[in-house]
């Protein structure tokens, strides 16, 4: 079976998209695939035209999930959506004229279309497949697939706290990713130092003043490796997510994970991380305390990641995948 598998417009520091389905296609026995990263809709267009005979199934990994309105008439398309954030961000607007117009924009390109036009619509998590149902689409079509861990990585064999010095790795600064609230949450623990991937505006680096961190932007899966090998927990108490990769990265390497009490964190991390409420500052400088002087608990964490990143084994990934396909040619 040939697959053409469709990535979004290349943008400097987002490749998770990337990262996962170059995973999912790595060593994948039971398909051929080639991959075609968008660029502009005249050259995905010609390109289409040449080429979409050579396929039975077409896979579109992400951003770019409109496309389907193409593709669709001659191949059959599986669409991934990750979340519902387009959408979800938009609460943040001031207008609610500019909110309500550019709701009903992305709802259609990023969520109409997709579902409509696309044989198979795969997600991450049940908390996905909830959204879709919250706005009246059916869950018949869509599955739950989830992203693979990863096989190839080292694993940390022992965590001891360095002393006088916790460092914590905080992945993402979007709005959703709450770096507010951990920033806030850190300000007046002693020893502690940020390791930040993801680009910080001017509001962020005001907010950050008094407190020690370094900041990543645009780097290589290689170093994001290095800093979780750096780190003595991964701090990710995020306000919504579609799946929350850095948990399962954390769970296989060895690292501690606080994180959300919210779907889809509790359904990716089980019971491999401590839990928090990500509105409540306090709550989460406690769970670093707590961590920070629990050398068992940490133990225990660890322990439980390693067992529950076997959950999310390529093979298993690429089983999923390889029957969703099977069911649309």
């Amino acid at each position: 079976m040939k697959v053409l598998v469709i990535y979004r417009k290349f943008i400097p520091g987002r490749l998770s998209i990337e990262k996962v389905f170059e995973n999912v296609y790595t060593n994948f026995k039971e398909i051929e695939h080639q991959s075609y990263t968008y660029v502009s809709l005249p050259k995905f267009l010609i390109f289409l035209i040449k080429n979409i005979k050579k396929f039975d199934v077409v896979h579109i990994t992400g951003d770019v999930n409109y496309l389907s309105i193409f593709t669709f008439l001659f191949c059959p398309t599986v669409n991934t959506i990750h979340d519902f954030g387009s959408i979800k961000n938009l609460s943040n607007s001031n207008k609610k004229i500019i909110k309500f117009f550019k709701r009903l924009v992305f709802k259609f390109l990023w969520i109409d279309i997709p579902y409509y036009t696309s044989s198979k619509i795969t997600v991450g998590s049940l908390a996905v497949i909830n959204d879709f149902v919250t706005l009246g689409y059916s869950s018949e079509k869509i599955s739950r697939v989830g992203h693979p861990s990863y096989s190839n990585v080292k694993k940390i064999s022992e965590y001891s706290t360095k002393i006088n010095k916790l460092q914590v790795l905080i992945i993402g600064t979007g709005k959703h990713k709450n770096i507010d609230r951990s920033i806030e949450a850190c300000k007046s623990i002693l020893g502690i130092e940020l390791i930040i991937i993801g680009s910080l505006d001017k509001d962020l680096l005001k907010k950050l003043n008094g407190i020690k961190y370094t900041n990543y932007f645009d780097i290589s899966d290689k170093e994001i490796e290095k800093k979780y090998f750096e780190s003595d927990i991964l701090l990710f108490p995020s306000l919504h997510e579609g799946f929350g990769l850095p948990i399962l990265e954390a769970n296989t390497i060895g690292l501690p994970v606080i994180t959300s009490h919210i779907a889809p964190c509790t359904e990716v991390a089980s019971n491999a991380a401590y839990y928090v409420d990500p509105d409540d500052s306090f709550e989460i400088k406690n769970a670093i305390i707590n961590l920070m002087n629990g050398s068992e608990l940490k133990r225990k964490l660890v322990s439980n990641g390693f067992v529950n990143s076997n959950k999310f084994s390529r093979d298993k990934i690429q089983g999923l995948y390889l029957n969703i396909f099977k069911s649309v040619v």
